[in-house]
């Protein structure tokens, strides 16, 4: 899996929170309507009061609810999933779609069976005749958010760009829930259950399947696949983003390879990486990898030549394995046999 325990377990938390959150709700739905009417109309009443006041506002807030509803979630879904296939994402593409159609189903569901009518106001700009509880635009645009940040931060190198795309996306789904209560059809209540239902099927989804790209290990005479075969990783700790995420897809992709555990040997500034290489021999490795720049490839390859060491010794780069979870021929700058 691309997810570290602990990630994992935040994961399985807030998917939780959301459960709870949606069932909260829900039983206030059901058995207190009135308070939940009157604190949704308290919150309602000023923002739809507002909106009313500002013609121009009006055909935004419609184009606003065209471009993410279902048929344009739908038709971006779709679109998604075609490019991530057409990047070998196979697996993030299926995932994506199971997520969104999850979440569009399960906001059907929860409408028929809670029945709950849409605000009243005495002169609406807008009227919608389907149930209000939870929000189906609200639960769409969490969930299209969710899939765009996590893949970002599984797919996307550059930490400028993924964080670009988390305030994006974040932008989009606050958007569009002010946007259901400023043309009146929902209330607040509506649309944090459907945040709260699309959230769920982003992390419960990808908990349960895992959308990173597999490992396609390629067997040559320099890599067995006998899982007795030791690795050894010489790692330059600061070439790495994030170091944690790092290591699990590449004891991810030492395992389906048939290698065993890795032995993880990270330099420092006194050593940049000779007693790491030294120790790599003396355990006993069959293979060392070095992960870092050309300096460190040439300490390491200095001390296996100093060491009269016959163990093959590969330079991989980090981008190779952060941004794809997988590697192959194109993505090994050198690979050379110190002697």
């Amino acid at each position: 899996m691309s997810f570290t325990p602990r990630a994992r377990r935040l994961m399985t938390v807030w998917a939780l929170l959301c459960v709870v959150v949606v069932a909260g709700l829900s039983v206030l739905v059901t058995f207190g309507l009135t308070r939940l009417d009157r604190f949704d109309t308290g919150v309602g009443a000023s923002v739809y009061t507002w909106s009313v006041t500002q013609p121009w506002l009006l055909e935004v807030l419609l184009l606003v609810e065209a471009a993410f509803g279902t048929i344009a979630l739908t038709a971006y879904t779709l679109l998604a999933a075609a490019l991530l296939t057409f990047r070998k994402h196979p697996r993030a593409a299926i995932w994506t779609i199971v997520v969104m159609t999850g979440a569009g189903l399960s906001t059907s569901v929860l409408k028929e069976l809670f029945d709950r009518g849409r605000p009243v106001w005495e002169d609406p700009v807008h009227a919608l005749d389907s149930f209000s509880f939870p929000s189906g635009h609200a639960t769409g645009i969490a969930a299209a958010g969710g899939i765009a940040i996590l893949l970002a931060s599984m797919l996307v190198r550059r930490r400028g760009q993924r964080r670009t795309c988390t305030v994006v996306a974040l932008a989009f789904v606050a958007l569009v829930g002010a946007d259901r209560l400023l043309l009146g059809v929902h209330n607040i209540s509506d649309v944090i259950a459907g945040y709260a239902v699309g959230t769920f099927w982003v992390l419960a989804g990808a908990l349960a399947y895992d959308p990173a790209p597999r490992s396609q290990p390629r067997p040559t005479p320099d890599s067995p696949r006998s899982s007795t075969r030791k690795l050894a990783v010489v790692l330059n700790p600061i070439k790495i983003e994030d170091i944690g995420i790092f290591k699990v897809l590449l004891e991810r992709m030492a395992r389906e390879a048939g290698w065993g555990a890795p032995a993880w040997h990270e330099t420092t500034l006194e050593d940049p990486g000779r007693s790491m290489a030294g120790q790599a021999v003396v355990d006993g490795a069959d293979l060392v990898l070095v992960v870092g720049g050309d300096g460190t490839v040439r300490t390491v390859c200095i001390a296996s030549v100093r060491s009269l060491s016959t163990v093959p010794v590969e330079h991989l780069r980090a981008s190779a394995i952060c941004a794809s979870g997988r590697s192959s021929s194109k993505d090994r700058t050198a690979t050379a046999r110190c002697r």
